[in-house]
């Protein structure tokens, strides 16, 4: 071998042979083994939860074209690869792999569901925190949903604070009420308190609805969050690529 051929070769390291790439399966390999000059050995499990479901629940869609966009950036695939989701029951859809890190990344110990399709990928690993019931805000946060609906939520909202209220001043009414045993005035108590409820129905609100809510609605703010920051990302990389065109 001639001296110009040794340069050659250090400076243009051949690709690994088959034996290597056989091992190198999981779609963050095959990306680094992509980007990198020289061949990587396969990574050990981390520990991490986004890296081990990246590893374990996708596959590098080489099938899909360039020109389709991810649903969550909605930029193409020419900048990263496209991978599609496997091994989870009801879920196959294809994500970019920076979209999908964000979103495995993103408030860790929490619960992660597709955005797509709402499957469950990886199970809430933190406690949930008990916290009061705030029937107003929730009535406020719930009537936000329907906001852009003619004062529809304006009108849930009365309904629901009208039956909160209701149920407030029925309790007060009977805390202060004093306890006699007074021949007849408890018989008279009693039927008076059933003839109200029959006429005045309390809406219940029990701590497993109210705290049910809001951990539906505190999943779809944080999902929409993160929705919402990924595409304001693809959209300043869009604009910095026609900037330098």
């Amino acid at each position: 071998m001639t001296p110009s051929s040794k340069v050659s070769s250090s400076q243009h390291p051949q690709p690994p042979d088959s034996a290597v790439q056989a091992h190198l399966t999981t779609p963050i390999q095959l990306f680094a083994l992509n980007t990198m000059s020289e061949p990587t050995l396969p990574f050990p499990q981390t520990g991490d939860a986004a890296v081990d479901f990246i590893n374990n629940h996708t596959v590098v869609d080489n099938d899909v074209p360039l020109l389709n966009e991810c649903p969550i950036c909605l930029d193409n695939f020419t900048s990263e690869p496209c991978l599609r989701i496997t091994e989870i029951e009801g879920c196959n859809h294809q994500i970019g792999l920076t979209c999908l890190r964000e979103i495995l990344r993103s408030h860790p110990g929490e619960e992660k569901r597709c955005p797509l399709c709402r499957t469950v990928w990886i199970s809430a690993t933190a406690a949930p925190t008990r916290t009061v019931p705030r029937s107003e805000e929730s009535q406020r946060n719930f009537a936000s949903l329907f906001e852009d609906l003619d004062g529809i939520g304006e009108n849930i909202a009365n309904r629901m604070a009208t039956g909160m209220n209701r149920q407030i001043a029925d309790a007060t009414t009977s805390r202060n009420v004093p306890r006699r045993n007074m021949h007849g005035y408890g018989s008279l108590y009693a039927r008076d308190q059933r003839n109200t409820s029959m006429q005045n129905p309390i809406l219940l609100d029990s701590d497993s609805e109210t705290e049910d809510y809001e951990t539906r609605l505190k999943n779809y703010e944080s999902l929409s969050r993160d929705i919402e920051t990924i595409r304001a990302r693809a959209r300043n990389t869009q604009l910095s690529r026609s900037q330098r065109h």
